[in-house]
């Protein structure tokens, strides 16, 4: 890998290297969160650009909680994914919650899963 400039003050900046299994497991795992939570989005009735805002929000959430438990526990792989996904149903039962109060397509949707409406 070049040296790059920002290496004189951080190794943070690195890249997802995917000859690592875990790491190519997120990088499976972004495009479907983005996926979910642009749909969850859609089914609740939110215009283009909330279903934008929805599908980056999962992506960045499973992505940001994964780096965050991989730094906080290099050696605790199983931890950064269950940490990932609590991340996720959180990120999904709020993206849901704010869906129902532009939209009463989705009450059922929410009744379904015992979220409180």
């Amino acid at each position: 890998m070049a040296q790059h400039g920002l290496y004189r003050f951080t190794s943070i900046g690195r890249p997802l290297d995917p000859r690592y299994p875990t790491n190519r497991a997120v990088q499976v795992l972004m495009p479907i969160a983005a996926l979910v939570g642009g749909g969850v989005a859609w089914f609740g009735g939110v215009d283009a650009k909330g279903i934008a805002f929805a599908a980056l929000g999962g992506l960045l959430v499973v992505f940001g909680c994964w780096a965050l438990g991989r730094e906080l526990a290099p050696d605790d792989n199983p931890g950064a994914f269950i940490g990932m996904a609590f991340a996720f149903a959180a990120f999904l039962l709020r993206t849901t919650r704010v869906c129902c109060f532009r939209s009463s397509r989705c009450f059922w949707f929410v009744s379904s899963i015992g979220a409180p409406v």
